[in-house]
């Protein structure tokens, strides 16, 4: 949340105001989806994130599969987010060590942001889908 604090992602509501990289910027549209496939984990973390979902890296957006989140997000450059990339996080910059992923059926969340269209999720810099 911009205000330092956190929320489960299940909390967060339209209104609600997070950090991005320059301002925060406010929920406008919450989406629920139901989702059966790869669900991605980095450095040994809960699986968390489908394979479109773009990260801020240091060398720019980068997700585990590229080619989807360009589809999703057709204004974006986007790389192969690999072992060794340095991701951007609300603490400091942390390097891939490990990435992994199972599949699974689970709940998918993903929000509409104004202003930069960007936010921070569990600590790691992502973009608005």
């Amino acid at each position: 949340m911009a205000d330092g604090s956190q929320k489960d992602i299940v909390e967060v509501k339209v209104g609600d105001v997070l950090k991005g990289i320059n301002q925060n910027n406010t929920v406008l549209k919450l989406k629920r989806n139901q989702y059966r496939g790869k669900v991605y984990s980095i450095n040994g973390s809960d699986y968390f994130v489908t394979a479109g979902h773009p990260f801020m890296t240091t060398e720019g957006w980068k997700s585990f599969n590229p080619q989807l989140a360009m589809e999703i997000n057709p204004t974006l450059d986007i790389g192969q987010l690999k072992v060794g990339d340095i991701l951007v996080t609300d603490s400091g910059n942390i390097a891939v060590d490990k990435l992994d992923f199972i599949i699974k059926s689970t709940p998918v969340y993903n929000f509409e942001v104004s202003g930069e269209k960007v936010y921070y999720a569990d600590g790691f810099l992502v973009h608005n889908k």
